[in-house]
């Protein structure tokens, strides 16, 4: 690890991206290696963690929805795998990872965002048949086959990404968000 990925990030980030930062390098030079780490680590962040920071009306109802429907999710894989998220959640989630594609000097990585960002797209197609970006269809499918492209990311995120790209080749939605 160089002297440079020691030192914090200048941009706004939360949650554990800020963390990352700390210990892995910024910029485009992340490793193949460092994504992974990356995406290992954001997929154990507590999801009451992320939660907690949103101090909106909506957040503190699906708080409670959750605690009142007993909903174990205690990080962002429980999310992305259980098998009926709240569908707001998933739409937090990927605007979430969307805007940490976007933000200068990250500290999470804009690829490993921007995967966790389709995924999420993908669990909401798959969990619900909901779509909650405005891609179409295509741009979907292509984006979903790029999570898997990368060599990077895990079994887990590639076989949802699968499944929701195959899913959606078989059952196209017709009308857009």
């Amino acid at each position: 690890m160089n002297e440079r990925s020691k030192t914090p990030p200048r941009g706004p980030v939360s949650g554990l991206g800020e963390l990352l930062a700390l210990g892995l390098s910024a910029g485009q030079d992340w490793t193949q290696e460092e994504l992974a780490a990356a995406l290992r680590e954001q997929m154990v962040v507590p999801v009451e963690f992320e939660l907690a920071a949103l101090n909106t009306p909506d957040a503190k109802a699906l708080r409670a929805r959750i605690t009142a429907q007993g909903l174990v999710l205690k990080s962002i894989s429980d999310l992305l795998h259980h098998p009926r998220p709240p569908l707001e959640m998933l739409v937090m989630a990927k605007d979430y990872f969307k805007a940490n594609t976007v933000r200068p000097n990250p500290g999470l990585p804009g690829q490993v965002a921007r995967a966790l960002y389709y995924t999420a797209v993908a669990a909401a197609w798959l969990r619900h048949h909901t779509r909650i970006s405005s891609m179409n269809d295509a741009e979907v499918i292509a984006a979903l086959n790029w999570v898997n492209r990368q060599p990077w990311t895990s079994e887990e995120i590639r076989a949802l990404a699968t499944a929701a790209a195959n899913d959606l080749s078989l059952n196209p939605q017709k009308d857009q968000p």
